[in-house]
């Protein structure tokens, strides 16, 4: 009986190689998207920021925190379109620190495609993570790089595109409202600037 659950449990050991193929496809898909700066690091730092399961998980608190405290002040829709908008404005900007408004649609154009390899090359390999045994360690790490990727393409799906080129102005019209010697006239779009 003991040579058969020896037996048993021989078969159901799982190889390294194949735990390591595993991690490998659920970092590369976190590191392929498009998320903008992690912890408020320059996205220079994606792909080594985005490559540790530790840091995507704090990546994730420091997206979902924001996002329900604004459910919280504003629990409707446009509130929660809003707080997600407001969101990838903070984390997608160009060399300039500026919302890249063009960036953020391309999150949102894109999207199917990396749903599609997703469901194509991902998940397989998630679901037989999570469907071995002995391994819990691994699990815990695979569940950060998934949920870290799911919450920002939910950050993604949520975001009022209608919206993205107002805030951009309106973000563009704050940071010139504060400049020394410029006034902004908001409704023309004009900056006046006194001379000496």
């Amino acid at each position: 009986m003991s040579s058969v659950a020896a037996s048993n449990a021989a078969c159901t050991q799982i190889e390294g190689p194949q735990i390591f193929f595993w991690m490998i496809c659920l970092a590369f898909n976190v590191i392929a998207q498009p998320s903008g700066c992690v912890l408020e690091f320059s996205s220079d730092y994606h792909t080594f920021l985005r490559s540790s399961p530790i840091i995507c998980a704090f990546d994730t608190i420091t997206m979902v925190a924001p996002l329900l405290l604004g459910i919280y002040h504003s629990p409707t829709i446009d509130g929660i379109r809003e707080e997600a908008t407001r969101i990838l404005f903070q984390r997608i900007v160009d060399y300039r620190d500026d919302p890249d408004v063009e960036a953020i649609k391309s999150l949102k154009s894109e999207a199917r495609l990396r749903w599609f390899t997703f469901f194509l090359g991902v998940l397989p390999q998630l679901i037989k993570l999570f469907a071995s045994t002995g391994i819990p360690m691994f699990q815990v790490f695979g569940a950060m790089y998934f949920v870290s990727w799911v919450i920002f393409e939910a950050l993604v799906f949520a975001a009022d595109i209608s919206r993205l080129d107002c805030k951009a102005r309106s973000s563009h019209q704050h940071d010139h409202l504060f400049s020394p010697g410029v006034v902004c006239v908001p409704h023309f779009q004009t900056h006046a600037r006194f001379s000496p």
